[in-house]
């Protein structure tokens, strides 16, 4: 049962927060997001702007916001949808703040969001936590270290990591677009993700260090918007459309009784379960138009005019879902399309 699985996760995650070993590792990652922890001999990790939490804080937020979220699940069929959605989200699109349905949020994606990083090393995000606070969102990723590789698992003390580690934090800040990001459109051996390292010039600009024998151009890197945080916003302003079946689910009385005899216990009992909507009927007419055979239209963002909540009409892009469009008595011929952006 999906709402048993993401309150699971978050419990595992509660828990995790109270132990000595999270302090430890939250006093080290804060570090890095502040840029202080240094890699190889002088090159400084990439570092949040604007960061500069500590240890003890960074854990008492995120033991605020599992304490005070509401609880997310998007189900397989979903996660496909919005996986198409993200990859062609605009880049001029701003995130609002009638995106975020809560204050506080923890979603939970089972398989993960996948990506390729800098360094050419697939990356997966299990879950998501966020915490509005005025004009931004403040975005926590987390991972399984399931999904680690045979080269991390190698390194010491990866046995005392935990289950569930933030990997990354991101700041949206509302009416911005998402943050732009340096990503590589192929995965690479491990061995040689590793030898890749950031340079910072005598101007102050960072660069990459490809190792021998590879070139940018080998590794394919381009700008392109942050994709998780396309893929976060895409799920979060998809369930808000008729595409997407929201129910909120509550723990079958036996589990709750399980939880009891857990020391450290969530107050909140219920998820919110996010699942693709079938629609009854599989193909649309076309104005007047007559063809003589159906096609699919491809998936894509559409601006449309919305309500906000001072009364005032704005347009927002909204996500039209792939359709097979013509007369169902016509043939079905596909061809290759690509995803298109109406304004």
């Amino acid at each position: 049962m999906s709402a048993i699985d993401a309150f699971h996760v978050k419990q595992v995650i509660w828990e995790i927060l109270h132990t000595h070993a999270f302090h430890r590792f939250a006093e080290v990652y804060s570090a890095s997001l502040r840029g202080e922890v240094l890699t190889g001999e002088t090159i400084p990790l990439e570092s949040v702007p604007d960061f500069v939490e500590t240890g003890d804080a960074t854990v008492a937020r995120e033991v605020r916001v599992a304490r005070m979220s509401e609880t997310f699940y998007v189900a397989p069929l979903m996660s496909k949808l919005v996986t198409a959605a993200a990859e062609s989200w605009p880049e001029d699109e701003p995130v609002t703040a009638e995106d975020w349905p809560t204050s506080h949020g923890f979603m939970y994606v089972p398989g993960g969001v996948s990506t390729i990083d800098v360094r050419g090393q697939v990356n997966v995000t299990e879950v998501f936590t966020w915490e509005v606070r005025g004009p931004r969102t403040e975005v926590v990723w987390w991972t399984n270290k399931k999904y680690d590789t045979p080269v991390m698992r190698e390194k010491i003390g990866w046995e005392e990591i935990s289950q569930y580690t933030p990997w990354h934090v991101t700041v949206l800040k509302h009416g911005m677009a998402l943050p732009m990001g340096m990503v590589m459109g192929t995965v690479i051996p491990p061995e040689v993700g590793a030898q890749m390292r950031w340079i910072v010039g005598e101007d102050g600009q960072r660069s990459l260090f490809f190792p021998l024998g590879w070139s940018a151009e080998d590794l394919q890197p381009h700008w392109g918007v942050d994709r998780v945080s396309a893929w976060l916003v895409s799920a979060l302003r998809i369930m808000q459309q008729p595409l997407a079946a929201v129910e909120r689910k509550g723990m079958p009385a036996n589990v709750r009784r399980g939880m009891l005899r857990y020391p450290v216990r969530l107050k909140q009992k219920a998820v919110t379960v996010i699942d693709f909507r079938r629609r009854v009927g599989d193909f649309e007419h076309v104005g007047e138009r007559e063809y003589s055979h159906r096609f699919l239209r491809r998936g894509h963002w559409r601006k449309q005019p919305y309500k906000r909540d001072d009364g005032e009409w704005d347009r927002r892009r909204i996500w039209i879902h792939p359709t097979v469009v013509g007369d169902p008595s016509k043939p079905l011929i596909l061809r290759e399309h690509v995803n298109a952006l109406s304004r």
